[in-house]
């Protein structure tokens, strides 16, 4: 059995072949000096800390990387931006909190012009979600993603399978491929993630969320079935599947434990082709998922309106997103590329068939809305789904409490614009 390096140290990888170029022309900036707060426990973090090495020798500029994880990197960046406080001055920035951020953040459209950046190269249904879904750009898309199926492709080939179309097929397939070595399925149980995995059952059966006023839509019947369907799913994953964060869930995937996986493709690509990490090298793929229903991840550059570093913070900002540093970011750890061209560049297809199964996803993807409320909104029914699972509620009280809490939160500074999402 080969010896399991964690996900989160993907960044090794980063340390070879630095190039210190640049397709896009690059400001003197020395004796200037930037803070740049990124997502830690990911690929993100040495990504950027691989950049600012290469950012300093060609500007002349040097970047302090701060990275903290997801809910404590919120918590932070929005307690940032309320007091005004100039600590940081590019902001890795979720696009589900844009609606909550973009008061404080800096327009970003003068800086575009002026240094021709191509907004129509990036991917519309990840620009029209992130950073770009307001009047104006508060933000650079830098990494995207979409929940997608892993599944190994070996298996199926043996038992004359092909990924599954519908979810009723998940839970067949995962019957079928149980066996008393691998399971079927194998999701990231813990209450922060789990609540995509009913939402993407809940909408493909037909199911919204919100009403065109912000009011909640969530449909008792279509609810109640998938959640049935998630649970039933429970059989044929590990024991422990409730307690797995992702690094768990890979864990169990890569070392061959788990015949599917529903994943964020950009932290797992890497590891899984990786023969000191993997026993599955050569044997996955990606597919999306039925219905299309695969939420999206996506994550801008913004600038803090405060910040007293405007034009070194945007040179940063556009040598982090060029296209070849995305296909450096990609090619080496996995992060999902926010640029059309490497998903429709046939030579760079070839070298990386799984981008095939998350193109569609990313074209026309389910986000999350992104107005001041989504976070808590967000996170609340992830908890009630959690709940559900563990066997602390039932499916209707499920329903019931996460309608009761969005109408309270949607009845304080009801967005003055339609709901237009699912």
């Amino acid at each position: 059995m080969k010896k399991f390096v964690c996900f989160l140290m993907i960044g090794v990888f980063l340390l070879a072949g630095s190039a210190f170029a640049s397709e896009i022309e690059l400001p003197d900036l020395s004796g200037e000096a930037i803070t740049v707060y990124y997502m830690a426990g990911t690929t993100y973090e040495p990504a950027a800390r691989r950049a600012a090495a290469e950012f300093e020798e060609l500007t002349g500029c040097v970047v302090r990387v701060v990275a903290d994880p997801y809910l404590t990197l919120f918590e932070k960046q929005l307690t940032s931006l309320i007091t005004r406080s100039e600590a940081y001055d590019v902001l890795q920035v979720a696009y589900q909190w844009d609606g909550l951020f973009m008061p404080y953040l800096e327009p970003l459209d003068p800086f575009i012009e002026e240094h021709g950046i191509d907004m129509d190269a990036f991917i519309p249904g990840v620009l029209a979600n992130c950073g770009g879904s307001f009047d104006e750009i508060y933000g650079i898309p830098t990494a995207c993603d979409v929940y997608s199926f892993i599944y190994r492709t070996d298996l199926f080939e043996e038992a004359g399978l092909e990924p599954p179309q519908t979810w009723e097929e998940v839970n067949e397939i995962a019957a079928a491929l149980t066996t008393d070595d691998i399971h079927g399925h194998v999701l990231a149980g813990l209450g922060e993630q789990v609540g995509q995995f009913w939402r993407a059952r809940y909408l493909a059966m037909g199911g919204r969320l919100l009403n065109e006023d912000w009011t909640p839509a969530l449909d008792m019947e279509i609810g109640v079935e998938a959640a049935e369907l998630l649970r039933d799913l429970l059989e044929y994953c590990p024991a422990g599947t409730l307690t797995y964060g992702y690094p768990e869930q890979m864990h169990a995937f890569i070392l061959g434990r788990a015949a599917m996986a529903e994943v964020w493709p950009s932290f797992l690509r890497a590891p899984a082709d990786d023969p000191d990490e993997s026993d599955v090298v050569g044997n996955w793929s990606f597919a999306p998922y039925p219905g299309g229903t695969g939420e999206l991840s996506a994550w801008s550059l913004g600038i803090p309106q405060v910040s007293r570093n405007k034009e070194a913070a945007f040179a940063w900002i556009a040598f982090f997103t060029q296209e070849s540093m995305q296909k450096e970011f990609f090619t080496d750890i996995g992060i999902g590329p926010t640029l059309s061209a490497l998903y429709e560049d046939e030579e760079f297809l070839a070298q990386h068939p799984d981008l095939a199964g998350v193109y569609p996803g990313l074209k026309n993807p389910i986000p999350r809305f992104n107005v001041a409320q989504s976070q808590e909104a967000y996170d609340f029914m992830d908890a009630r789904v959690s709940a559900y699972l563990a066997g602390m509620i039932t499916a209707e009280q499920m329903i019931e409490e996460i309608t009761g809490r969005w109408e309270e939160l949607f009845a304080v500074d009801t967005p003055d614009f339609p709901y237009i999402g699912p």
